[in-house]
This record gives structure tokens, C-alpha cells and sequence, in this order.
């Protein structure tokens, strides 16, 4: 995940945000002994964030931003004509957050 946080201050305080997010996984399926004619995956993943930004303004200012994130994933693997034994699946996903703050302000 990226964030990108651009705020202008005045008295009183505007505040404009844009963030952009960007997920990376791994799939990784180890099926042993298995004889498959087709397979099929289809994963879906939702990020929302939920964002509670604390400011005091002082002269110099003084931010405090807090943020979390919650990701659910739902994975379906349809195999038509399958014969298997064993299934291992292993996924494995990262979330690096860069921000990026810049901040004016004036009184």
C-alpha cells in the first residue's frame, strides 16, 4: 500500500487528502498425487481503510495521523474432473505503506 497525503492549512484548517493503494500477493497450490483437467481460481480481495487524522496546530504545526488497514480475502478453486489426494495452499500477501506528508500553513 502507497499513501500520498497532501495537506494545506489555514485558520481555520483545510484539509485535502488522496491516497492510493496497491496490494502484491502470492499464490502458491502444491497438489501431490493429483490428476487435474482443469482448474480454475478466482480470488477477490477488498481493502477498505479507515483513516482518523488527530490534528493540533501550534506555530510550527504538530500532526499526529493514525491509520489502519483491514484486508478480506475470499479464495474459490473450482477443478472440474479431479482426482486429488492432498492440497496445500499457501498465500501470502504484503502490504507496504509509504506516506508521504506535505504540509503549508498560514495564519
Amino acid at each position: 500500500m502507497t499513501t500520498a497525503i497532501t495537506m494545506t492549512s489555514t485558520t481555520p484548517m483545510t484539509t485535502a487528502i488522496t491516497m492510493t493503494s496497491t496490494t502484491t500477493r502470492t499464490s502458491t497450490t502444491t497438489m501431490p498425487s493429483t490428476t487435474v483437467t482443469a482448474s480454475t481460481t478466482t480470488m477477490a480481495s477488498t481493502t477498505p481503510m479507515t483513516t482518523a487524522i488527530t490534528m493540533t496546530s501550534t506555530t510550527p504545526m504538530t500532526t499526529a495521523i493514525t491509520m489502519t488497514s483491514t484486508t478480506t480475502r475470499t479464495s474459490t478453486t473450482t477443478m472440474p474432473s479431479t482426482t486429488v489426494t492432498a492440497s496445500t495452499t499457501t498465500m501470502a500477501s504484503t502490504t507496504p505503506m509509504t506516506t508521504a506528508i506535505t504540509m503549508t500553513s498560514t495564519t
